[in-house]
């Protein structure tokens, strides 16, 4: 999949729980944005990435039924603040 994400219009990013407002130019997801759609050399995407607002939790709690097992065992924040999700979506 990371190999065709210039094939795919879009590119969604997310985390656990980051809300789009608390984004910052520092922020992890943010610099993960930036080093995938600025710095990346060997590929021009289509279109910016975007964030799912909430990450992960909030993906869970409005399509549990699109979750392979919607009842995941609580994991502190600690853990995915190095693992990022990408889903290469097309439309």
């Amino acid at each position: 999949m990371w190999k065709e994400r210039s094939k795919k219009e879009f590119i969604v990013i997310l985390d656990k729980s980051t809300k789009a407002s608390d984004v910052t130019p520092a922020s992890k997801i943010q610099c993960l944005k930036d080093a995938i759609y600025k710095y990346d050399s060997y590929t021009t995407l289509q279109k910016e990435p975007v964030f799912l607002d909430g990450g992960f939790d909030s993906w869970l709690w409005h399509y549990p039924s699109l979750t392979t097992n919607p009842q995941l065992p609580k994991v502190g924040n600690d853990f995915f603040h190095c693992f990022y999700y990408f889903f290469a979506l097309t439309l």
